[in-house]
């Protein structure tokens, strides 16, 4: 079964966009609640005496600088996500969620497996990241019953 390379790297671009997305929704709300709360309090400061204000020129520049990174990233991300039917999308989410859970076990972060899954879009290796891991991981079963034997065939 052979795949071209074109469905290789929209499928990986799918996966990375799902990766980033995941990383990027609690960042945003985190930044929203906090920009939130700051530019309330700021609000708050400067109704008690008016040299406040520099503190919430401060808060209201922070906040404007958040929000245009957060449109300029969102918007990469969308430009570099592939269009996806529903299936796709939800295969593409099913399959981020097995990796994950794999990654979790072998102890590597998000960051550095989308870092790792970036990396390959940019410089494809000869065997993928994402398919050595899904190799490893079905192979693992049989390769420890071959190191039982061994270990059997010792004694």
């Amino acid at each position: 079964m052979s795949v071209s390379v074109g469905t290789t790297v929209r499928t990986v671009r799918a996966v990375s966009a799902e990766f980033a997305w995941r990383l990027l929704k609690p960042m945003l709300v985190f930044g929203a609640v906090l920009a939130a709360l700051l530019l309330f309090i700021g609000g708050w400061l400067t109704a008690q005496h008016a040299l406040w204000w520099i503190l919430e020129f401060v808060f209201i520049t922070s906040t404007i600088f958040f929000a245009v990174l957060a449109v300029i990233t969102i918007s990469i991300l969308n430009r570099f996500k592939p269009e996806q039917t529903p299936t796709q999308k939800k295969a593409v989410a099913d399959f981020a969620d097995k990796l994950q859970r794999v990654a979790d076990t072998i102890g590597i972060s998000r960051f550095v497996l989308l870092f790792r899954i970036v990396r390959e879009v940019v410089r494809p290796p000869e065997q993928s990241f994402i398919k050595q891991i899904a190799h490893d991981s079905t192979t693992l079963h049989t390769d420890f019953i071959k190191l039982q034997k061994q270990f059997e065939s010792e004694r």
